[in-house]
């Protein structure tokens, strides 16, 4: 199941299981780059378009919390999946709570890997659109989308432009 927009980032410090995961998810249509680092995802991530990153919670350097806090910061459409071989619900909770939209313990079994970052794709694609729609609406309905040149409606916008401008004083 490839989408349009639907590149994941893997992110983990052991080479091989960055390889693995790649390598299941390139299988099964995806397209897939791995890095090493927290700090190597945020400059990948600033130079090319992912729908979804699975980071390590375990790394040397940046956590994989730390990651999941600066990736929901810069990029809110992108999904986070954290991943780990020492989970724990309080773990996972915090994780949930600041924006991942999983997390996996390992091992895991490659159908559950690929369902999950799936969902992850379809639900950033999802955030994506309705970034843009409402980017559009708000640009087709603004202010300065109105016309009126009668002397009334000069009136209303220079009304409009005062107490936008103002500050409320309750």
């Amino acid at each position: 199941m490839t989408e349009e927009w639907g590149a994941v980032l893997v992110v983990d410090d052991d080479a091989e299981m960055r390889s693995l995961l790649c390598d299941v998810l390139q299988g099964r249509g995806h397209q897939c780059t791995g890095v090493g680092s927290g700090d190597e995802a945020l400059q990948q991530l600033s130079e090319e378009d992912y729908a979804v990153v699975r980071t390590d919670l375990r790394m040397k350097g940046m956590l994989g919390t730390e990651l999941l806090a600066e990736v929901k910061h810069r990029y809110p459409d992108i999904g986070v999946i954290l991943m780990t071989a020492f989970g724990s619900v309080e773990t996972a909770v915090d994780a949930m709570r600041h924006g991942a939209s999983d997390y996996l313990t390992k091992p895991v079994k490659t159908e559950e890997l690929v369902r999950v970052v799936e969902r992850a794709i379809r639900e950033a694609a999802l955030r994506r659109e309705v970034s843009r729609l409402r980017k559009e609406v708000h640009k087709e309905y603004s202010f300065h989308q109105i016309l009126g040149k009668s002397k009334p409606m000069q009136a209303v916008f220079d009304l409009i432009r005062r107490v936008a401008d103002s500050r409320p004083t309750c």
